[in-house]
């Protein structure tokens, strides 16, 4: 995985919003999955595929840090567990 590597959510998720929260539902694994506000923006972001790069900068901008080096940590940890769990692909272009 590489800051230019770009991915794009699953459609076939089943999702609430609990308080700036999400839940997901994995209909075809049958399993949950809840997300908290960091991770709620970057899956919303994911709607449209999305690079980690532009991730990491919109979750700086939105959560007011300047900590790059941790939030770019975080989003590839994040992206990587997303990944492992089936629920983004990752986008060729």
């Amino acid at each position: 995985m590489t800051p230019e590597t770009v991915f794009k959510r699953k459609a076939e998720m089943m999702v609430a919003d609990m308080d700036g929260e999400l839940v997901m539902m994995d209909v075809d694994q049958g399993t949950y999955f809840a997300i908290n506000p960091v991770g709620s923006h970057i899956w919303t972001l994911l709607e449209t595929p999305q690079s980690m790069t532009h991730l990491t900068a919109s979750v700086l901008h939105a959560f007011k840090t300047e900590d790059t080096e941790q939030v770019s940590a975080d989003v590839e940890r994040f992206l990587s567990d997303l990944s492992a769990n089936n629920l983004i692909d990752e986008v060729t272009t």
